[in-house]
């Protein structure tokens, strides 16, 4: 919440105590801190604005605190008073906040894309600032308010209007393609929150696969006079769709015209996409990596030969920067990297057992950090198995930016087990990785490279599941009918802090900050929630909602639950309990639902006939 007080909020000091125990030239020195102040102070704002990007918010306010111009004009920039208010809240806050927003892209995006009196282009040290100046105010109603209203915004007839839909990850923007013409609509929100067309595009054949991201929407498969079309749509400097780039598929590679496109994936910068091709007489396959040059054409920077036996089956994962790619081609992992000139090597080689089917990889946030694990391959000729083994595979990039081998772990399981108990996770600080394997909880520092592990009992020998939280202090593995929340105590070392019943048929679910665990008890039709308390003690509610899907909003101050043909919303309170605040009634079957990343709006989908119907809409807490 804003502190409005002006008592609470920093302010320059003056006199013999601001100015310490030195007195030596002591009207010199404060002449030349006037004298800067003077200078940085005539500075445009735009400048202004810029050198804010290089300081951390502590620096932003020692600069506003040099002279009374300098301090109007960072206000103006929209920069001080947010810090301000951030800086003034309780330590606990400040923590609990710098690390939902700081650990969260898609959070981040969002924001840069909703920009409130400030630039979209924000140093992502400034982002727990902007967070609470966007969202406090209503994390804040919402908490306070005994209920919510739900206020529709659009809806989509999916069945008779929209052939093809997609909505980005921050929730403002959708393409849609109808049936009437061969036409691509951009819908977009406005600042009242509800969605209009902003652009439309025509074009004789789509095979439609889009991708939105940021300002740019990148068009994958569309056509014009029989040949295969990559466009790009971005937003100019006034806010308007233009199309800036197309380009045919044949002009980026040769390749493109013997070989059948069977997936084409962009990576989150919009200047890299990993394409995967097939050529289905020979039996043969090639991934491509397309980059954009200066001039915004896109080339083919890299060429990799896929096993053919696994054309179909060939997996890929890409970084979070989007400067490192993980290829795995049944035998071994193969790593490519951008170079500083640009262009694209080999920088690492691993041989793996695991087999394709049963395989999961990832990149850490850091971008630094890659793990995989799933089944091993069998190496026994008997049938039935006599067992089988699961295996994780960690690798490192080093200073010299090679990637490398730097852990793996080995376990026999039951043969009986359909599915072998084995899940990693990064934790979202980057410090450390969570793996089950088979019975055992290993805890890896990727700072050291130590251990710790501990043994899941009891253990009904069903898959597990790690769910790390926005707070790095604590997460969640969950086995069949046991859930266990681990956190780590003020000594470093990591212990079980609570264990909860679960229910198999729904897997338990954490929200962001790790303070509510909610679980459905489909057999009992009812809701079951655990609310974690100041002392670390975990409480516990029941709610009568037969429940078939439940999701967080991304604060958990709310939860969206949906009840056969009924929206619940419940509520966190001021007396640290929750409630319903909210009940919706739809003509159909919900069928899926989630947040906004701001956690303002909710879509719902649900079915009608032989269709979905697609809605959004703008939750309003009441005072």
């Amino acid at each position: 919440m804003f502190i409005k007080n002006s008592a609470a909020i920093p302010q320059s000091q003056s006199g013999r105590s601001a100015r310490g125990p030195e007195q030596g030239n002591r009207g010199e020195s404060e002449d030349v801190a006037r004298f800067h102040g003077r200078s940085i102070s005539q500075l445009p704002a735009e400048m202004l604005a810029f050198i804010t990007h290089y300081l951390s918010m502590g620096e932003v306010l020692a600069l506003g605190q040099v002279c009374r111009d300098l301090r109007r004009n960072l206000q103006r920039c929209g920069v001080i008073t947010d810090i301000w208010n951030y800086l003034s809240l309780p330590k606990k806050t400040k923590r609990s906040v710098h690390r939902f927003v700081t650990g969260n892209r898609l959070l981040i995006d969002h924001l840069r894309n909703n920009p409130v009196d400030y630039s979209k282009s924000f140093p992502i040290q400034h982002s727990p600032a902007i967070y609470m100046k966007y969202t406090s105010h209503f994390r804040e109603l919402s908490v306070r308010a005994s209920s919510v209203n739900l206020i529709s915004i659009h809806y989509f007839v999916e069945s008779s209007d929209i052939a093809y839909c997609t909505v980005n990850y921050q929730h403002n923007c959708m393409i849609q393609q109808d049936y009437k013409g061969e036409r691509l609509h951009v819908w977009t929100t406005q600042k009242n929150g509800f969605w209009e067309i902003e652009h439309t595009i025509d074009y004789q054949s789509f095979v439609i696969d889009c991708h939105v991201h940021d300002k740019s929407i990148l068009i994958l498969g569309a056509e014009e006079d029989g040949k295969g079309l990559l466009i790009i749509i971005e937003r100019n400097e006034s806010d308007k769709w233009n199309l800036t780039q197309k380009q045919y598929l044949t002009e980026i590679s040769p390749l493109l015209e013997n070989y059948e496109v069977h997936k084409l994936h962009l990576a989150e910068n919009q200047r890299v996409v990993l394409c995967e091709l097939s050529k289905l007489d020979m039996n043969s396959g090639v991934v491509l990596i397309f980059c954009l040059n200066a001039d915004g054409q896109w080339q083919t920077k890299y060429q990799f030969e896929a096993c053919p036996d696994l054309v179909n089956e060939f997996q890929s994962a890409i970084s979070q920067d989007s400067r490192h790619i993980a290829l795995f081609n049944g035998e071994k992992f193969f790593f490519v990297s951008e170079q500083e000139d640009g262009a694209w090597t080999k920088t690492g080689e691993i041989r793996s057992e695991l087999l394709v089917d049963h395989k999961v990889m990832e990149f850490c946030a850091d971008d630094h950090h890659f793990v995989a694990w799933g089944e091993k391959k069998r190496r026994a000729c008997s049938y039935p198995p006599l067992s089988k083994e699961v295996h994780v595979i960690v690798a490192s990039l080093d200073d010299q930016g090679r990637w490398s081998e730097v852990t793996k772990m080995d376990r026999t399981c039951d043969p009986a087990i359909l599915q072998p108990m084995s899940h990693a996770k990064f934790s979202l600080d980057a410090k450390r990785l969570f793996v089950c394997v088979n019975n055992e909880l290993i805890i890896l520092s990727l700072c050291a490279w130590v251990t710790s592990t501990h043994l899941l009992e009891p253990w009904d020998g069903s898959g597990c599941k790690i769910r790390t939280t926005m707070d790095p202090r604590l997460f969640m593995v969950t086995s069949g009918k046991r859930a266990w929340i681990y956190a780590i105590d003020a000594s470093g070392v990591w212990g079980k802090q609570y264990e909860l019943p679960c229910f198999p048929e729904s897997a338990p679910k954490i929200s962001a900050d790790g303070n509510t665990v909610i679980c459905i008890d489909e057999k009992a039709w009812q809701v079951v929630l655990w609310h974690r308390t100041d002392i670390d003690q975990w409480i516990k509610q029941e709610f009568a909602i037969p429940a078939t899907m439940v999701e967080f909003s991304p604060d958990g101050s709310l939860v969206a639950i949906a009840a056969g043909k009924d929206l619940v919303l419940l509520g966190w309170t001021e007396t640290n309990r929750w409630r319903e605040k909210c009940r919706q009634h739809f003509s159909g079957h919900i069928d899926d639902l989630y947040f906004s990343p701001c956690g303002r709006t909710i879509h719902i989908e649900y079915l009608k006939g032989r269709g979905a119907i697609i809605t959004f809409w703008q939750i309003v807490p009441q005072e």
